[in-house]
């Protein structure tokens, strides 16, 4: 495939990302967090059965039984727990919010990682994440520094913060669990086993799964989320990393919020304050500054961490 054009998947992908919040926005209409997440775990593993067996990788659809135990952890964290919190904060707080309050999952991860990797945080890595704390502090109260218990989105917020915690859990576990592991063999299994989770999971707990009897709008919002948001987006960027710097994934982190946001205001009606858009640019920077000047994968190492699982 010629490079001029994969350099851009990583971009593709964030853009893709993005659309998962007003996505969300239009399913919920319909349908529950947990039906959401439930679907979106189908269709996407769903499309990437398909997409193995066209490439004749049947092996990547049998889990092994010495696996099941890391598919487990990383599907409890990048699917099943991150999915049900961020479609739960988007139906308390606006698009916008929730998109930058997830994206700083990368905070997460440098504050956790000397507790589950063993790493130290260097002096910039504390720089970055006070400065990204200080954004989601902004984005929380809109700018208004004493407003935080005084914020209509507080609940939303707090949840959207819980997704992202989720989801720098699920890169820590996977840098500690993965190393010899392809990417595209997880996933795969991730989303079967979240979809396994959330299906009987919806129904026990009351959630009707038929989906069909949703408005159009609905269900071509939650097909949206599992093909584009999920597989194609995970396609993408997989055969981007296996071609160029792994670096480029940080694309990802500015992209995403920014195309939630502007598809909000001019979809949902969603205004945007300057105190969101000056907290989202602290958010913007501390991830920069936490993740400028490291040590990229070489291609030939097919290490990406597996952080493209799910947004």
């Amino acid at each position: 495939m010629n490079y001029r054009f994969v350099k851009f998947f990583p971009l593709l992908t964030g853009i893709f990302w993005g659309t998962s919040y007003v996505s969300t926005k239009y399913a919920l209409i319909d349908f529950s967090p947990m039906v959401i997440a439930a679907w979106r775990a189908v269709f996407a593993y769903l499309v990437l059965v398909i997409f193995y067996l066209l490439l004749g990788k049947r092996e990547y659809l049998k889990p092994k039984t010495q696996d099941l135990g890391i598919i487990a952890l990383l599907s409890l964290t990048g699917t099943i727990s991150f999915w049900l919190l961020m479609n739960l904060s988007l139906q308390y707080t606006t698009t916008t919010n929730s998109a930058l309050l997830v994206t700083s999952h990368p905070l997460f991860v440098i504050l956790l990682s000397p507790l589950i990797i063993k790493e130290t945080i260097t002096r910039r890595e504390w720089v970055g994440l006070l400065v990204g704390l200080i954004g989601s502090y902004l984005v929380i109260t809109q700018g208004q520094i004493t407003g935080l218990f005084q914020s209509q989105t507080l609940q939303g917020d707090a949840i959207a913060l819980g997704a992202g915690l989720s989801f720098g859990l699920h890169v820590l576990f996977s840098r500690k669990y993965t190393r010899k592991l392809q990417p595209g063999y997880l996933t795969v299994n991730v989303f079967g086993f979240g979809a396994l989770v959330l299906i009987p999971l919806s129904i026990v707990t009351g959630n009707s799964l038929a989906i069909w009897h949703g408005t159009g709008l609905a269900i071509t919002s939650v097909i949206w989320l599992g093909l584009i948001c999920s597989a194609v987006a995970f396609l993408l960027l997989l055969t981007a990393l296996e071609r160029t710097r792994a670096a480029s994934a940080s694309l990802l982190f500015f992209i995403a919020p920014v195309v939630a946001a502007i598809s909000a205001y001019f979809l949902l009606k969603e205004q945007i304050s300057l105190g969101t858009i000056v907290g989202g640019l602290f958010i913007c920077v501390g991830i920069l500054v936490t993740v400028i000047n490291k040590k990229s994968v070489r291609p030939s190492e097919k290490q990406v961490d597996n952080q493209v699982l799910s947004e």
